[in-house]
């Protein structure tokens, strides 16, 4: 029937713009924070894998953004040393419902 194919993908429509509005949000809020890292972590699932830094303060994400232009998340998990401490550029919020975490966007090491 043509009304409910209209409104099958008014309905998708809907909740493609809620999932991309989230995404923006996600990439506001920048802050700089300075952390110590206790633990690196990959999650892996079937369609994705998370780089998880467990601090001294949160749990962090690291992941490219395509929005800010960050495309360097494997090489930046790689450079993080645990026990280290670094100040970092980061951006989003912590939703705990949607298991999202505030992602990093830049590190740089503080000498102790």
């Amino acid at each position: 029937n043509y009304k409910s194919e209209i409104t099958g993908t008014i309905i998708t429509l809907i909740i493609l713009l809620i999932f991309f509005s989230f995404k923006i949000i996600q990439s506001t809020n920048k802050q700089t924070i300075t952390v110590t890292i206790n633990e690196k972590v990959v999650k892996n699932s079937k369609n994705e894998s998370r780089y998880l830094l467990f601090t001294d303060k949160e749990v962090l994400e690291n992941r490219d953004m395509w929005l800010r232009g960050k495309f360097n998340s494997s090489d930046l998990q790689s450079e993080l040393k645990v026990g280290h401490t670094y100040e970092m550029e980061v951006v989003g919020y912590r939703v705990r419902m949607l298991s999202w975490y505030r992602n990093i966007l830049s590190a740089k090491e503080v000498n102790k």
